[in-house]
């Protein structure tokens, strides 16, 4: 029976496209006098419903299989991490534990099927991010921060490679969110500002209490959308886990936030 059906697949459609072109070319030079002119319209598009189901028969088919191959291909995957993990160094495994192994494997799959990687450190936040300057050296990065999101500027390293990528030809341009008028007005919060506004910053404020939920997001993203940041903050204003996205539906998403709060910000 499946040899039946991958012969008609396979001879189906030829035969069709055959037919409809002699019959095509039978209307246009009169070869069929004993089909009335006004059923060769009809039977051309006969032909080509038939053509369009076999079409579909066989895009499901494609479809089946491929979820079947998707379906395999993760489990020889697992097998086969499994099997280079039983290959590291016993004491290794004993100390880190499997799972520890397991994640980088997890990692490298995330970051292919959705295009993002998990950092889990302000550490290693920071060594990215002074990466992706470099990766980016005239681009225009757009940012939401406060006094929560300090560590991307409080290091010394980070603010001479912000003032660093500025000085190459970079922009960046930042939304500061605040608690009211109160704060806005504190000694501290204009020596943040004033500490920004060296390195060369363009900084519009915008108070928090009057942004809707949805817009209160602190997030870095490249003005054309190519790589972007959701940033963590944390009660103790450190940076904890963020994650990095090149995902076009999150990117775009970033860009149209910072946009509206833009033009909200003083």
């Amino acid at each position: 029976m499946a040899k039946l059906m991958r012969l008609i697949e396979s001879l189906f459609l030829p035969a069709i496209a055959i037919v409809s072109l002699v019959v095509s070319l039978g209307d246009v030079f009169n070869f069929f006098h004993l089909i009335p002119a006004n059923q060769v319209p009809m039977l051309i598009l006969v032909l080509l419903s038939m053509g369009l189901g076999t079409l579909v028969a066989i895009l499901n088919k494609c479809n089946e299989t491929a979820n079947k191959m998707e379906h395999l291909l993760s489990k020889a995957e697992l097998e086969q991490m499994e099997a280079i993990i039983a290959q590291i160094n016993p004491d290794l495994r004993k100390v880190l534990g499997d799972s520890f192994f397991a994640g980088m494997f997890h990692t490298l799959q995330t970051a292919m099927q959705e295009s993002k990687v998990q950092v889990n450190d302000s550490n290693s936040f920071r060594l990215n991010f002074k990466h992706m300057l470099r990766a980016y050296p005239t681009a225009t990065f757009l940012s939401t921060s406060s006094l929560a999101t300090s560590y991307l500027w409080n290091e010394k390293d980070m603010q001479e490679a912000l003032a660093r990528f500025i000085r190459d030809g970079g922009r960046i341009k930042q939304i500061f969110f605040v608690h009211g008028p109160e704060e806005a007005a504190k000694p501290s919060m204009h020596v943040t500002l004033d500490l920004l506004k060296g390195i060369g910053i363009t900084v519009r404020i915008v108070d928090s209490t009057h942004v809707p939920a949805n817009l209160k997001q602190y997030f870095i993203v490249e003005s054309r959308r190519k790589i972007g940041w959701d940033v963590s903050v944390s009660d103790q204003e450190h940076g904890g886990m963020s994650v990095i996205t090149a995902a076009p539906a999150i990117t775009e998403n970033y860009c149209k936030t910072f946009e509206t709060l833009w033009e909200s910000a003083e």
